[in-house]
């Protein structure tokens, strides 16, 4: 199983993820397959847009590396999945880096 994750204890990097992440699929719907810049992800991110249309759609798993782990324990379980494969992706490597970081170091403490 296939599973868009993003896991932080930066509540600001959680947004930017979600943000870019937003951004990309409005892009694809609107067959614009042009690169986001880091600048057009911060602006949106900090928008009341934004800010105000964010709900779990259920399409990615974000948030603390506790939370985004817990999450992917009962997914996995529900689809009977012998293995996940986390997709992050991100314009900021460190960042990204670091998500998958913080998730393993907590899957480990959850599992």
């Amino acid at each position: 199983m296939s599973v868009l994750a993003f896991a932080s204890d930066d509540d600001e990097a959680v947004l930017e993820f979600e943000a870019a992440w937003t951004l990309t699929m409005q892009s694809i719907r609107r067959g614009n397959r042009e690169p986001l810049r880091p600048e057009q992800v911060l602006d949106f991110a900090r928008s009341q847009e934004f800010r105000a249309g964010r709900r779990d759609d259920g399409r990615m798993i974000t948030g603390a590396p506790k939370v985004v782990a817990e999450r992917l324990l009962e997914m996995r379980q529900r689809a009977q999945a012998d293995e996940i494969v986390v997709v992050t992706p991100s314009l900021d490597r460190d960042r990204r880096i670091a998500s998958f970081t913080a998730l393993a170091d907590a899957w480990r403490s959850a599992g």
